[in-house]
């Protein structure tokens, strides 16, 4: 099941439920809806992301809702997650995720897919260069990572 490990990083405890905050997900048919509207057609992962965890904040993460979702400026991304230090996360035609510094505007890719990004990067050993070591080692005492 695709995003496992962010239902596992709750189940844990990992993602504090504290800090979460938990809105109810719009239907699939409403997610497929928006998608039919947009120039190219939201992800699978996307679709997946939306339908199961709706516009919910968790700890770390914001998921944009769906009447929250945002196309770039250049139409060629698709907003679907922010996080507390200012980033804004999005995806390109091909899947790759790019990560949008709202300060500066700078955009770099973090990971190859939205699977992975939650997968190996937010709740992975990936994680170093957006999260640091504190994030990694929480991650181990959490059973996330090995």
């Amino acid at each position: 099941m695709r995003f496992q490990k962010l239902q596992d990083a709750l189940d844990s405890g990992f993602l504090k439920p504290a800090l979460c905050k938990f809105s109810e997900p719009p239907t699939e048919t409403e997610v497929l809806a928006l998608s039919a509207q947009r120039p190219w057609p939201l992800s699978a992962a996307h679709v997946d992301l939306l339908s199961r965890w709706g516009g919910s904040s968790l700890d770390e993460i914001r998921i944009a809702s769906l009447d929250a979702v945002r196309a770039g400026s250049d139409d060629r991304s698709v907003q679907f997650a922010s996080d507390y230090s200012g980033f804004v996360f999005r995806y390109d035609k091909g899947g790759a995720v790019l990560q949008e510094d709202t300060d500066g505007g700078a955009m770099r890719i973090v990971a190859a897919s939205m699977t992975a990004f939650f997968d190996d990067v937010l709740l992975g050993d990936q994680c170093l260069a957006l999260y640091g070591e504190a994030w990694l080692s929480a991650l181990r005492e959490h059973g996330l990572v090995t």
